[in-house]
């Protein structure tokens, strides 16, 4: 994908459970842990987010929050030189379908679809 800032690339990862909803009777999903990292096309970071509160490493955070990456800081950034892109700051929980939205209307890159306002709106409970 292309954004104002030239190529990128975005992976993402969730782990999720298949319940019946107790009123419906109905089968959904509900996400129980994500990473989502946006890069350069080089592969530098530029944020990723991440919430694993089923991590096994108990030096892993477990609580949503992002990371701000080496691409924004600069290899280091003026505050907090060096440490800075290593801290965890927290967020709410951040359904895929935002990181998304961030790409297309912050980053500016093009969707695929004229319509991905409604396709969004539609999976950014629990995707």
């Amino acid at each position: 994908m292309r954004g104002i800032g030239g190529a990128l690339q975005l992976s993402a990862g969730q782990r999720f459970r298949i319940v019946q909803h107790r009123d419906s009777g109905e089968f959904i999903t509900i996400v129980i842990s994500y990473w989502y990292t946006l890069t350069t096309a080089g592969g530098a970071e530029i944020l990723a987010w991440h919430w694993t509160p089923d991590a096994f490493d108990p030096s892993q955070r477990q609580w949503p929050h992002v990371h701000v990456g080496h691409a924004v800081l600069g290899g280091g950034g003026t505050y907090l030189p060096g440490s800075f892109g290593r801290l965890h700051i927290p967020t709410e929980v951040v359904p895929f379908a935002a990181v998304v939205r961030f790409a297309i209307e912050e980053l500016g890159v093009s969707p695929l679809r004229g319509d991905w306002p409604a396709v969004l709106a539609t999976h950014s409970g629990h995707d």
